[in-house]
């Protein structure tokens, strides 16, 4: 599960380096922006939820 959160977290540096490629890479970069945020912030808030619960 951890390396799963971690992968999600690592779309922002892939997305990152996309946006500096070919004319493709940043359309694609674009287009795909909205899903790397909603990952990023999923993960987040998982690594949130699970500090709250490790703290009980």
């Amino acid at each position: 599960a951890r390396r799963d959160l971690q992968r999600a977290l690592d779309m922002l540096e892939a997305h990152e380096a996309a946006t500096g490629g070919s004319r493709d890479q940043r359309a694609a970069a674009d287009r795909q922006w909205p899903d790397v945020v909603a990952a990023e912030h999923a993960s987040y808030e998982t690594i949130a939820a699970l500090w709250a619960i490790e703290q009980r």
